[in-house]
């Protein structure tokens, strides 16, 4: 075989782990041969089979789109698709590929519905990555990629494990590439999350396959300034090299066997293995908390490694300078080591009630759900960390702060509670976020043998909307309050002792404490700035952002605050697309001027980088400052919608809290804008049943809503979500609404009937959920 020449460029991208494998059908061909298929399974020879199995000879020379549309037309969709899977079953992986297995790949992607990767991977011992493929749109990014070294593998045009999903067909048929995102929508916008950022390298295509067109133009289009992508053909002109470097693609003559052999020879084995992920006990610290001779399983040190910081094994944190303390970043323990805080009295409260709890009973079950609720701004994070340093550090207590991308794990908290004989303390910020993991966590069925006290953090308005099923699960409710005067000392001999006064420099002791009195009845966060920096909140936060340069980094600061202002991080990824900047770029082009503005992090489950404002509620005041206008607003909620992907946490809440059907009639009551505003959100993340049910609540709640076009609505959420309780209850809703409106006594009386036998159809099922809560 002669040898491929293989740019350098590309073989330092593979080498460091940064390419998108796409294969194409060619790339199974050899795997095809040495399992006995032959010939190979390619477009025309699958429609030559399709066609004598369920359609006669004479429509064997007919394109496999025409056939499979006839075939399934004759047959149905599952009979034809289970004998596609029939006939590709029996691939199975040569040293080719399981040599391709061998290296590290940023992610992989096919148009292939065999099985082929799957079965190289399971047999390539020495591979340093664990393959999990993703088939459609209900498979979920953090869900699925929780063990060490996961490799995301889209199949974007179905797989043969799945050939009874009416939803999400293999794509066979003109009908079924048209509908393609239908049902997986989610999976090509983590190929264009992909693409934005890295080399995607094409296998196994050829210049007439119309699967690599419709992907490479649909790229090119939505991505100018994407990275050089690689095209690995058969037969290859020089004209046909031209054309595709006008693309920024580069094209290679070749085929997957000697792509991989090149490869093989290039890059030494000791180059591709990532380091070892060792599943070790924890902590010694943390292992001195559990009973004597008890270990934890996998998954429970799995979690404390992902999912929790715990403080007790905190050793040190990198230095804070306090002024940006007091600007409002407060998401790391840097502040809580260096005592930058002011003490509170509700920690006080909090250590005399719960972590100094007397230990007598031990061994008896014990669980506790504290809420902790304020404003916006009044220091709920901060005193959270306060308290759960303290109980660690001080009182030695074993406590798990659980991360803002992190997974209450039920399974992994009971094992660890169990194997604990004091009580573990468990902290989660932006509990309403969470309420379903809460509500799990809480159930009979998970309740843990041990004693466990969860503290949550919650803004007071939006706890006193939450339904019952989360709110009747808190033992106690703590306000935390404004700043008493004792506090207020404190705060300005710590802004004193760190250099940090400000405007209130000039000042003496009781003018300085006069000043800041005036602004006690503020948030917290709202009476540092106004009384350091002399001017009212609001403009201080309106200033800061016009005065961001250049406008790229104003542009990209704004889109963070929208989504950040309901306490989720922004993936890389998001701004990627929106703006065309990979992270490499962000860096380069606007890390300097949105210093101290914006807040990198790395995930180490997805493996992306997430932006922050340096707090949710500056975020939310230069969303309402800046985005004032309803059309303003709107272009930018509609231009973040249509890159958001629901396959990630961060993603979905942020969609969620944008798109929910009361906060959708608040923003943009003209109803054309709301329904634009949905259509964009299916375009991109499908057909949802929270999305369909909002859409439902909006012209429930509009003035002279469409009623008809809501229950049609209602009827696909439950189509889509059958076991859904919240989807019952607006049901019970809308028919009370229909009951209202009705001019006929008797239909009045059939939807009042209706909403009572859906209410306690969901008390049989959930007795405090839901159905007294609108």
């Amino acid at each position: 075989m002669s040898e491929l020449e293989l740019p350098n460029l590309l073989v330092s991208e593979v080498k460091a782990g940064n390419v998108v494998l796409v294969l194409g059908a060619g790339a199974s061909v050899p795997a095809m041969l040495a399992s006995g298929v032959n010939p190979p399974i390619t477009g025309a020879r699958l429609a030559k089979l399709i066609a004598e199995k369920f359609l006669g000879d004479k429509y064997t020379k007919f394109s496999l789109t025409q056939v499979a549309e006839l075939a399934i037309s004759e047959a149905g969709l599952f009979p034809v698709q289970d004998f596609v899977a029939s006939l590709l079953e029996p691939v199975r992986p040569t040293p080719v590929h399981t040599t391709l297995a061998s290296f590290r790949w940023k992610g992989l992607a096919t148009t292939n519905y065999d099985r082929l990767l799957e079965h190289a991977y399971a047999a390539a011992s020495a591979s340093p990555q664990s393959l999990v493929p993703f088939i459609d749109n209900t498979d979920r990014v953090e869900e699925r990629t929780r063990a060490p070294n996961s490799l995301l593998f889209l199949k974007l045009h179905g797989c043969i494990s799945r050939t009874h999903n009416t939803d999400c067909p293999l794509l066979l048929s003109t009908d079924q590439f048209l509908e393609f995102k239908r049902g997986r929508s989610r999976l090509f916008g983590i190929l264009k999350e992909w693409a934005s950022e890295c080399p995607l390298l094409f296998v196994g295509y050829g210049l007439q396959d119309s699967n690599i067109r419709l992907i490479i133009d649909e790229l090119t289009q939505e991505l100018p300034a994407r990275p050089r992508y690689y095209l690995v053909l058969p037969d290859i002109e020089d004209i046909e090299k031209r054309y595709w470097e006008n693309r920024k693609i580069t094209a290679i003559k070749g085929n997957i066997e000697s792509l991989v052999e090149q490869l093989d020879s290039s890059i030494g084995r000791t180059f591709r293995s990532l380091a070892p992920v060792h599943v070790d006990q924890p902590h010694p610290v943390v292992h001195s908390l559990l009973r004597p001779r008890v270990a934890l399983s996998t998954n429970a040190v799995l979690f404390l490694d992902r999912d929790a910081d715990c403080v007790n094994a905190i050793t040190a944190t990198e230095h804070m300078a306090p002024r940006l303390f007091y600007r409002g970043f407060s998401n790391s323990w840097s502040p809580i080591e260096q005592a930058l805080d002011v003490p509170r009295q509700l920690t006080d409260t909090l250590t005399l009630d719960y972590v100094l709890e007397d230990t007598a009973a031990q061994g008896s079950a014990s669980v506790q759900f504290v809420v902790i609720k304020a404003h916006a701004g009044a220091g709920k994070t901060v005193l959270m960390r306060r308290l759960a340093w303290n109980a660690a550090k001080e009182f030695k207590r074993l406590v798990l702060y659980i991360r803002a991308d992190g997974v209450l794990d039920t399974g992994a908290i009971a094992e660890i509670v169990e194997k604990c004989d004091s009580p573990v303390l468990i902290f989660v910020d932006q509990a309403l976020e969470r309420r379903r993991e809460l509500e799990r966590l809480f159930s009979a069925a998970n309740m843990p043998k041990g004693r466990m006290i969860v503290f949550c953090a919650v803004r007071t308005n939006e706890w006193n909307q939450a339904p019952d099923s989360l709110t009747s699960l808190a033992t106690d409710e703590f306000e935390l309050g404004y700043l008493s005067s004792k506090e207020i000392r404190g705060l300005l001999q710590l802004l004193k002792q760190h250099s940090a006064l400000g405007n209130l420099t000039a000042l003496n002791e009781e003018q300085r404490m006069e000043r800041l009195v005036e602004r006690a009845g503020r948030q917290l966060l709202v009476a540092l700035h106004e009384a350091t920096l002399g001017e009212q909140f609001e403009r201080i936060v309106r200033d800061e952002y016009y005065g961001i340069t250049p406008h790229a980094a104003q542009s990209i600061y704004l889109s963070v605050c929208l989504l950040n202002q309901f306490g989720v991080s922004v993936r890389a990824g998001v701004i990627s697309r929106l703006f065309g900047v990979p992270f490499e770029s962000f860096k380069e082009q606007f890390l300097g001027p949105l210093e101290e503005i914006i807040i990198v992090e790395h995930d180490s489950t997805t493996g992306d980088y997430r932006y922050a404002a340096r707090h949710p509620h500056i975020a939310e005041m230069v969303v309402r400052s800046v985005l004032s206008r309803h059309e303003l607003l709107f272009n930018e909620v509609v231009r973040c919608v249509r890159v958001l992907n629901p396959s990630y946490s961060s993603d979905r809440t942020a969609l969620q809290r944008l798109l929910q059907g009361r906060a959708v009639l608040d923003s943009f009551p003209d109803p054309q804008m709301a329904q634009q505003l949905y259509q964009a959100a299916e375009q991109s993340s499908g057909k949802d049943p929270f999305l369909l049910q909002q859409q439902c609540i909006y012209e429930m709640k509009r003035p002279n809503g469409d009623l008809q076009r809501a229950g049609k609505l209602l009827d696909q959420a439950m189509s889509l979500a059958k076991h859904s309780t919240t989807i019952l209850h607006t049901l019970s809703e809308l028919k009370i609404r229909q009951a209202e409106l009705s001019a006929l006594p008797l239909e009045r009386r059939k939807l009042v009937r209706e909403a009572l036998e859906i209410c306690n159809t969901l008390r049989r099922r959930e007795p405090s959920a839901y159905v007294y809560y609108t």
